[in-house]
């Protein structure tokens, strides 16, 4: 028989380094966002935008974890 808590701490980490890949994510796109503005690159902004899909797959990826959780 699988321990409980085992299962719980497995969940908790997967949900954790989830989180943590996200807001990682997340600053390097707001500084890229920054720099765009402030360079008035618009190619950079456009990686910005489109690399958000990243942010949200995980974003969607964590609510799933914590539902099962």
């Amino acid at each position: 028989m699988t321990d409980p808590r085992s299962v719980l701490n497995r969940e908790e980490n997967r949900i954790r380094a989830n989180v943590l890949s996200m807001a990682a994510l997340a600053r390097d796109a707001v500084a890229r966002a920054v720099d765009s503005l402030m360079s008035q690159n618009a190619e950079l902004a456009e990686q910005v935008v489109g690399d958000d899909a990243r942010i949200n797959t995980l974003r969607r990826v964590v609510e799933q974890e914590c539902l099962q959780a």
